[in-house]
């Protein structure tokens, strides 16, 4: 991101799907930029406030281009955020978003705590206002230390989620979790050691996809051996409103007609016919990001969103991951990876996953994916394309209902 002129102007974004920061000039106050709906490439900053930020303010921007988003729109109602010159930008001050509070210190002195890396220049790689910020600080040797900063009073609670499953990896040979280094309070914060390893993205352009679509799913199916009494539970109810937020926001009519509403209304009503699962441990939010190779190590990553949900959660939200990329990488299409993953993670749980429930799940997170890159130029086509492959999984449903649901 390029922030070269007083009072913002003209400052370039970058690439959609990323966070970043700078200090205009002369102001040296820190910015969180995130491109949104629907932000098309050469997007720009056009002007600012007539003057410069107020004393210790943090401003978000969020470009946008035609039709404001949902999101936009939701802050603009609550006062939290008001529109700049030129149309085209939104921002809103954040000085009293408590995750934000201490981003600018906490790694400062080592002297402070674990969450202090010595005046290091860190990256703010994940931003969701009001919930979390994660900030990379990278090392001369080795992956750094990774450091989200959450709302007050959950820092205890993600840690104790963290070490449940790093007792259990220190034990299973398929999974590998990061260290936790430390977590504080006041603000609350978490510290992670970075660790090696490539995406399965990359991965699979190795000279053994099979292999890594393996590992990926005997690391899965290892999370869900795991003994746990978790209180914290994820049902149906939840991941159909967590779509219909994502659909909320969406512009009206988009993919044409009616499309997101009405299979989101179809997979609502087969939901209550198809018999439910004894909950295992579970990610929670899995898909190809949080899961890094490196040599025979698969690492698990962000395990503090740990929850108990039906095995089929994780294995639906990443096969939609796998449907997203293979549309992306048409060459991936006759290895048949889902397949594979299916076949390897019931051989390692010793169990397979049920037809109708993973249909149901894989449907769902297709349909919220089509939704989060359908603002993405390079993606935006292969959005239309999960959320065509969801609908026409309906009517299937509906005439296999018997056979789904034995």
């Amino acid at each position: 991101m390029t922030l070269d002129l007083p009072g913002l102007t003209g400052g370039a974004l970058e690439p959609e799907g990323r966070l970043g920061r700078g200090r205009p000039a002369g102001h040296g106050r820190r910015l969180i930029c995130d491109r949104v709906w629907p932000a098309g490439s050469g997007a720009r900053v056009a002007r600012a406030t007539a003057g410069p930020p107020a004393p210790g303010s943090t401003w978000a921007l969020l470009a946008t281009r035609g039709a404001w988003p949902g999101s936009v729109r939701r802050l603009l109602g609550q006062g939290r955020a008001r529109q700049l010159a030129g149309g085209d930008v939104v921002a809103w001050r954040l000085e009293h978003d408590p995750v934000l509070a201490g981003v600018d210190d906490p790694l400062d002195e080592a002297a402070r705590g674990p969450g202090r890396a010595g005046g290091a220049r860190g990256a703010i790689v994940a931003y969701k206002p009001l919930r979390r910020v994660v900030v990379h600080f990278a090392a001369r040797q080795g992956g750094g230390r990774f450091v989200k900063h959450v709302r007050p009073g959950h820092a205890r609670a993600l840690a104790d989620r963290h070490s449940l499953v790093a007792r259990w990896a220190r034990t299973a040979a398929d999974l590998s979790v990061p260290d936790l280094v430390g977590y504080g309070s006041a603000p609350d914060f978490l510290v992670w050691r970075g660790v090696p390893g490539v995406t399965l993205e990359a991965a699979l352009r190795g000279s053994d996809p099979g292999g890594t679509i393996a590992a990926a799913a005997r690391c899965v199916a290892s999370l869900h051996l795991c003994p746990s009494a978790l209180p914290r539970q994820r049902s149906r109810a939840a991941e159909l409103d967590a779509t219909a937020s994502w659909i909320s926001i969406a512009p009206p009519g988009l993919f044409g007609g009616d499309l997101l509403h009405s299979t989101l209304a179809d997979l609502a009503a087969l939901g209550g016919r198809i018999p439910t699962a004894r909950p295992v441990l579970s990610h929670g939010d899995l898909h190809d990001g949080q899961l890094l190779f490196s040599g025979h190590t698969t690492w698990l990553l962000d395990v503090d969103t740990l929850t108990l949900a039906e095995p089929e959660l994780d294995l639906g939200n990443l096969l939609a991951h796998l449907d997203l990329l293979r549309l992306r990488r048409p060459e991936l299409a006759p290895l048949r990876l889902d397949e594979r993953l299916v076949e390897a993670y019931a051989r390692s749980r010793g169990r397979r996953p049920d037809a109708g429930r993973l249909a149901w799940y894989r449907a769902l997170a297709a349909l919220r994916l089509s939704c989060v890159h359908a603002p993405r130029p390079r993606t935006r086509r292969h959005a239309s394309a999960l959320a065509a492959w969801s609908r026409r999984l309906t009517p299937e449903f509906r005439a296999n209902r018997e056979e789904l649901a034995s």
